[in-house]
């Protein structure tokens, strides 16, 4: 992705931050993630815990799955 594509740092940062930590308080069984060009993903909470970074495109369906959460950043899908 192109810089001007990107979130801003401290977007990125944040998401970098919770997704690591995972100490905030979720509302289902869903974590909601955004991308500039591919849109909203979804991401499950049980495999956020257990370090599986797999996202679910909403619109298409296709799925990404990341080494670790400073690729999911590095590919552009912040927290929404």
């Amino acid at each position: 992705m192109s810089e001007i594509d990107q979130w801003s740092r401290e977007t990125q940062e944040m998401t970098r931050s919770m997704l690591s930590d995972l100490s905030f308080g979720f509302r289902g069984a869903e974590l909601f993630l955004k991308h500039r060009v591919l849109g909203a993903a979804t991401m499950q909470v049980a495999d956020a815990v257990t370090g599986e970074w797999l996202l679910s495109e909403v619109e298409s369906g296709t799925t990404h799955r990341f080494a670790s959460v400073d690729d999911l950043v590095a590919a552009g899908w912040a927290l929404d």
